[in-house]
């Protein structure tokens, strides 16, 4: 809104007082006068004011009783101008509508009628809510630009710009994925638990479950589920947590197993299970009943096979996450309470990626040598040919050519051979070592 100031000036006109200013013609409306302030708001129409007049009384000319004064012809009346109507302005109606995509409430569309052929509408400041989501603003597109409003993004505003020719806008929310910020475990002993409190956060973390685990009297710990009985996804502690984009958070259960109670003898029954796990063959379950308190099983060195893999160890972990030391290959040893244990096949997939020698000038040959590799090993040692350079000898080979090499730290292995790791094969697929020569 603005405040006006009427200015003091009078208009004048013959045979009539002026009285004032007035919102209506007839003068019923809203009185001002000359030195006041009136208040109008940007969004309502301009404001005309009328002014209004009292018609001056005409005092009587006495007439001579001397000399008669002849007859006047009266001065006949004057028809007064008719007021001219100004031409009307036209009105616009304008708008702002709002898609919330998928959130609520949606905020009620913002209208304005006005004479104005531009107008600025502020963008409101409810937002939206959308479980998973962060709310950002509002955008809109024109053109394949886009504008946005009430936003974090830069150069964001609050107020859209309407026009006559384009007096209606459809905004749209803007939705900022969230994802879960940390784990929340559950004991999952019977004791009472407070409603689980999780934090969520625009920025994707990789979520590793904690390393040290609960104890309880009589139970074994088995493992953290995303279900309380054990029907979930199991996790092992130092595994990585998939599913962060779950709304609900990711709340974790330890699952237990009660200790074996000895049979009326003593005696507690240990068990074996091997899955193949994939592999040939199917579970075998191995038992032994004992009175004693430990135990071990030796494993056959028939291993099981699995076309295009290597077979890894037994591990606990069925997706062969444990390290190699911690895998099973000759024997296992169980201590009570452990009476029974899962062992699954673990499989090694090849790595395939092509190596290239290049003589970087030698001779003999002359032409990179190239060849197709497939190992199972996580270190590969090769044999390199002999390339000979007049006045040169070969001192090692670097993986970067003499060119980009920065420091010593490029050089992998010595003049007669060179050793690639596993992680450096599936990394690059393609390799290629330069001779360095001295």
């Amino acid at each position: 809104s603005e405040r006006l100031y009427i200015p003091e000036d009078e208009p004048t006109r013959d045979g009539y007082t002026f009285t004032g200013w007035n919102t209506k013609r007839n003068g019923t409306g809203k009185e001002y006068q000359p030195g006041d302030n009136l208040v109008r708001k940007y969004s309502a129409p301009k404001i005309t004011l009328f002014a209004q007049w009292t018609k001056n009384a005409v005092d009587p000319t006495p007439i001579p009783e001397i000399t008669p004064t002849p007859e006047v012809t009266p001065t006949p009346e004057v028809t007064p101008t008719p007021e001219v109507t100004p031409t009307p302005v036209p009105e616009y109606t304008y708008t702002i509508k709002f898609n919330a995509d998928g959130g609520s409430p949606v905020p009620a569309d913002i209208v304005s009628v006005s004479k104005e052929e531009v107008l600025n509408l502020e963008v409101t400041d409810q937002k939206p809510e959308k479980k998973g989501y962060l709310f950002d603003g509002w955008y809109a597109e024109k053109n394949g630009a886009r504008t946005t409003y009430r936003s974090s993004e830069s150069g964001s505003t609050n107020y859209v710009g309407l026009t006559k020719d384009e007096p209606s806008v459809t905004l749209t929310a803007i939705w900022k994925k969230l994802y879960c910020q940390e784990i929340v475990y559950d004991n999952n002993d019977g004791s009472t638990s407070t409603a689980p409190q999780f934090k969520f956060g625009p920025e994707q973390k990789t979520l590793t479950v904690k390393s040290d685990i609960p104890s309880r009297d009589g139970f074994t710990f088995k493992e953290w589920n995303t279900k309380q009985d054990g029907t979930g996804t199991g996790y092992a502690p130092g595994a990585t947590v998939t599913g962060t984009d779950n709304p609900d958070g990711i709340l974790l259960y330890a699952i237990w197993k009660e200790w074996q109670k000895p049979n009326a003898d003593g005696q507690y029954t240990y068990t074996l299970i091997l899955d193949p796990n994939g592999g040939n063959g199917s579970v075998q379950k191995f038992t032994t009943t004992t009175s004693v308190s430990k135990v071990t099983f030796s494993l056959s060195h028939n291993f099981p096979t699995m076309a295009g893999y290597q077979f890894d160890g037994w591990d606990k972990d069925k997706n062969g996450k444990s390290s190699r030391d911690q895998r099973y290959f000759q024997e296992v040893v169980m201590s009570y309470p452990e009476t029974e244990m899962t062992l699954y096949a673990s499989w090694k997939s090849p790595v395939r990626y092509t190596l290239t020698l290049d003589p970087s000038g030698g001779t003999n040959p002359t032409e990179a040598i190239t060849q197709s590799v497939t190992s199972f090993e996580d270190k590969m040692s090769f044999p390199v040919a002999v390339f000979k350079r007049e006045g040169k000898r070969i001192a090692s080979w670097s993986f970067m050519s003499p060119e980009d090499k920065k420091n010593e730290k490029d050089y992998a292995g010595t003049a007669d051979y060179i050793e690639i790791s596993r992680a450096d094969a599936e990394k690059y697929g393609t390799i290629t070592y330069y001779a360095i020569w001295a």
